[in-house]
């Protein structure tokens, strides 16, 4: 049973990560509007950030949701946060092992990344909570969250900004995680702490 939900975040990460969301941005770059987003890059970053966030904690919570209607299983966001949150992460560190260039960054990047896999995890809780509560605001917290990390990244890919990447996820995955747990304990979701569904 576990199995099956880790391997439906896996699915659907791959769904609603990358082979949604992605051919949305290509279209929109590569379209007579490419003139404006060029010279609108921060236009760009908030369009490519809203596209990313709607597509994976929206798609995530639909498959949930049908989910959760068949099997009423309580580890559901559990499993379905680590099949997403283990696969991200891996792809993350794969693909930026190359920029590696010395032993503290590459530290830094696996620890950061590490940090960042709870963070999905309490986004998974909140989509989650979203569904079984019919509370459509913790949903939107988990795209505001998502949102903003993938449009601050996307600025400094394009040198808008100039951070380390490592850090910066370091520091908000953190950030999201401590506001996770004030939220969900300020809104005393039937007295589940989030870190029961983390451990």
């Amino acid at each position: 049973m576990n199995k099956k939900y880790f391997f439906l975040g896996v699915i659907s990460l791959v769904t609603f990560g990358l082979l949604l969301p992605q051919p949305i941005q290509a279209i929109l770059i590569y379209s007579p509007l490419k003139t404006i987003f060029n010279n609108h890059l921060i236009v760009l970053c908030i369009i490519v950030g809203i596209i990313q966030a709607i597509s994976e904690e929206c798609g995530y919570y639909f498959v949930m949701k049908n989910v959760y209607k068949k099997d009423h299983n309580k580890f559901l966001p559990k499993w379905f946060g680590l099949g997403r949150g283990i696969f991200h992460t891996v792809f993350d560190i794969g693909s930026s092992i190359v920029l590696i260039s010395s032993f503290g960054s590459g530290l830094l990047l696996i620890i950061s990344r590490l940090i960042s896999l709870v963070a999905l995890l309490c986004l998974t809780y909140f989509d989650f909570i979203s569904l079984k509560e019919k509370n459509i605001r913790f949903l939107i917290v988990s795209i505001i969250f998502h949102f903003a990390m993938n449009s601050i990244l996307y600025a400094n890919e394009l040198k808008l900004l100039n951070f380390s990447d490592s850090l910066f996820v370091l520091i908000y995955s953190c950030t999201v995680i401590a506001v996770s747990n004030v939220l969900i304990k300020k809104c005393n979701f039937k007295g589940v702490i989030l870190w029961n569904m983390i451990v």
